[in-house]
């Protein structure tokens, strides 16, 4: 009997205080901080270094940036069902260490017949990725938090930026004084020592595998109860097979598409700066520069990043609506003073705001998809499918802005697509949000995620 009641005992989940839940925080941290960051954030630093060495233009470097995001596409609804079925833990320390090496991989490129070996190591980034950033955070963060969620998604996502900050200046520096395959090198075996000793110690499966209920499950509950007058109330989910024949969920994919694409700019700043200042070179017959390095605006653009996920963390959680229009607002004066200032303060200004921009794919995408569908069982599958949409913007803006500027006239051409493609993203996101509750909800179980 009183092994019995023991047992009964240890298997009783609690809610504990929010230092208990710190080390999936710390591991969330650590996917977007080391092997995401230099893979994402510091990707611009590497290109013209790797162009001029290798004979060729940026867009043949650029695209292993569109492989990886293919095979993202192909890879995100398995990623769903695999952190949501799987051994997590396990399924993220594999991808984490396999994407260490794909650094390795890339430094280990001698000539422009090897470029082969970037994009066989950008398609496996792209599962890798998948698994990690595009949907493992979101979705882990999802299952251990029930409040708070876009902080601490925010949080977590923010170590993009905040790894792009640390690391950046790092690579350079290593591509400066042992060349770029040494950086890349180098950047693959830190990786790999922080991510498999990361995830080892720190990285539970659910909190119900410590004993414990997700954060903010008693406010969640309660919430409910005053709304449902229920008293054990769970948060409900669309029915993916319902969702994915509603026009939103078509709209939200458009809308992750966007975002996507124009992030993708970002890459491409450190060649931004190296065009203008070729164009001021012509025009003037002197060396002119713009304001700061590639190298310098690739930083201010990772600390924007890093800024722009906690706020934008911590806002989705009180007034997504709002988010939406400040984001594209942050975009709109960036690209603009990027585009009209190169020359003045305003050129790192401008990268820092688009830094807050670029923030939405990670942050204010998730928590659309929370608003619209639900946070419940099958939130996994439903993030998993749209984020498909986000590997497709990717592909299309890693290459396609390399295209317009070297055949439509430069970064000119570019800026002003941009423009335009950011007025589109901001009525697509406010009218999805105007319709985040038409869709019916349900109690779902784990025998209807793949449904």
């Amino acid at each position: 009997m009183a092994s019995i009641e023991k047992k009964q005992e240890n298997t009783e989940l609690v809610e504990k205080s929010f230092v208990h839940y710190l080390p999936i925080v710390v591991v969330g941290c650590l996917i977007c901080g080391v092997p995401s960051a230099i893979l994402n954030s510091c990707a611009g630093i590497y290109y013209p270094a790797m162009a001029q060495d290798m004979g060729v233009q940026v867009s043949q470097i650029a695209m292993w940036r569109t492989v990886d995001y293919i095979t993202g596409i192909i890879a995100s609804p398995f990623a769903g069902v695999w952190l949501a079925k799987k051994n997590s833990k396990m399924v993220i320390l594999l991808a984490a260490a396999i994407e260490s090496l794909i650094f390795i991989l890339f430094g280990s490129v001698q000539n422009a017949d090897q470029l082969w070996m970037l994009y066989l190591g950008g398609g496996i980034a792209g599962v890798t990725n998948a698994v990690m950033l595009g949907v493992g955070v979101a979705a882990i963060m999802n299952r251990w938090f029930q409040s708070s969620t876009g902080l601490v998604i925010g949080i977590c996502t923010a170590f993009t930026g905040i790894g792009g900050v640390v690391f950046t200046p790092i690579g350079q520096a290593l591509i400066e004084s042992s060349g770029w395959r040494t950086s890349y090198i180098t950047m693959g075996i830190t990786s790999l020592i922080i991510m498999v000793v990361g995830v080892l110690f720190l990285m539970s499966n659910r909190p119900e595998d410590k004993g414990m209920l997700p954060y903010g499950t008693a406010k969640a509950r309660s919430k409910a109860a005053e709304e449902a007058g229920k008293e054990d109330a769970v948060i409900p989910s669309v029915r993916p097979s319902v969702a994915r024949k509603s026009y939103i969920f078509w709209l939200v994919i458009l809308f992750g598409f966007l975002i996507n694409t124009i992030c993708n700019i970002n890459a491409f700043f450190a060649s931004y700066v190296v065009w203008f200042n070729a164009q001021e070179t012509v025009v003037s017959g002197a060396v002119a520069g713009a304001f700061v390095t590639g190298a310098e605006l690739t930083m201010f653009n990772s600390a924007g990043n890093a800024g722009g996920k906690l706020a934008l963390g911590l806002f989705s959680d009180l007034n997504l609506r709002n988010t939406i229009i400040a984001l594209c607002a942050c975009g709109i004066v960036g690209l603009f003073f990027m585009w009209q200032f190169p020359n003045t303060v305003l050129l790192p200004v401008g990268s820092v705001l688009m830094g807050c921009f670029i923030a939405a794919v990670l942050v204010v995408m998730p928590m659309t998809v929370r608003a619209v569908f639900g946070s419940g069982a099958a939130y996994p599958i439903i993030w998993s499918n749209i984020g498909m949409s986000l590997g497709l913007g990717g592909a299309c803006g890693s290459y396609i802005w390399a295209f317009i500027s070297e055949n439509f006239g430069g970064y000119d051409a570019v800026f002003s697509v941009a423009l335009i493609l950011m007025f589109i993203l901001m009525a697509v996101g406010l009218f999805v949000y105007s319709k985040r509750e038409i869709l019916p909800r349900e109690e779902l179980t784990e025998e209807d995620l793949t449904v």
